[in-house]
C-alpha cells in the first residue's frame, strides 16, 4: 500500500527491525560516540599530566639520591665495590689455603724432625 501523500502526521505502523537498528546506530553515532571520545580525551589528558608529574617527582628523587652526578658514576662506584669484595674474598680464600698448606707442611716437618731425633738417639746408643 503506497503511503498517503495527504497525511502529514506520525507513522502509526510499527517500525521494522531494520528501522530500529538504523535508529539505534544513529543514536549511538549522535550521542554516545561524542561522549566516549570526550571521556577518552579527558582520560588521556589526565594520564599525560600524571606521567609528567611522575617524571618530575622521579627526577627530584634521583637528583636527591645522587647529588654528585649521574647514575653512571653511582653504577661505577658499586661495580668497584663488588670487584673489591670479590678480590677480598679471593685473598681470604688464598690465605686460608696457604695457612692450611703451611700447617700440613709444619706438621710433616715436626714428624720428620721427631723421627730424625729418635733415629739419632737410637744410633747413639
Amino acid at each position: 500500500m503506497p503511503p498517503r501523500t495527504d497525511w502529514d502526521g506520525q507513522e502509526r505502523r510499527a517500525p521494522s527491525q531494520d528501522t530500529i537498528i538504523r535508529l539505534v546506530h544513529e543514536s549511538i553515532d549522535e550521542i554516545v560516540t561524542p561522549r566516549l571520545e570526550a571521556i577518552q580525551d579527558s582520560v588521556n589528558n589526565k594520564i599525560d599530566a600524571a606521567l609528567e608529574d611522575f617524571k618530575v617527582i622521579l627526577k627530584g628523587h634521583v637528583d636527591e639520591t645522587f647529588p654528585d652526578g649521574p647514575l653512571i658514576k653511582h653504577k661505577e662506584y658499586h661495580e668497584n665495590k663488588v670487584k673489591a669484595a670479590k678480590t677480598t674474598e679471593q685473598l681470604k680464600a688464598d690465605l686460608v689455603g696457604w695457612v692450611i698448606k703451611g700447617g700440613i707442611a709444619v706438621f710433616f716437618l715436626l714428624i720428620s724432625v721427631g723421627a730424625m731425633e729418635i733415629l739419632k738417639r737410637e744410633l747413639a746408643k
